[in-house]
């Protein structure tokens, strides 16, 4: 297993989007203080079989965006501007 970081912290939000006449979102992002996302791995993060973990398939990240824009979100993965980490979020319909 690889690990993208010795020490650090893991932030888990949630917030509701309302819109006026418009339909209800919630919007997830997890952010870490990890190594970050490669730049040469950042475009085709959310692809098949695309890992820097070598115990990895490569999928995960491709299944998860599948089922989030089956449900009609949206996912997006970005390094984070302090450039400690990443952040990962996604926005899906409120039901």
């Amino acid at each position: 297993m690889l690990l993208f970081t010795t020490s650090g912290e893991i932030t888990i939000d949630a917030t509701e989007i309302k819109h006026n006449g418009g339909k209800e979102k919630i919007h997830i992002s997890i952010k870490d203080t990890g190594l970050g996302l490669s730049s040469a791995i950042l475009p085709k993060l959310f692809s098949k079989f695309v890992s820097t973990d070598s115990g990895g398939t490569g999928l995960g990240l491709f299944v998860s965006k599948n089922i989030i824009e089956s449900h009609g979100g949206k996912i997006d993965a970005q390094n984070n501007p302090d450039e400690k980490g990443a952040t990962f979020s996604f926005i899906v319909p409120k039901n």
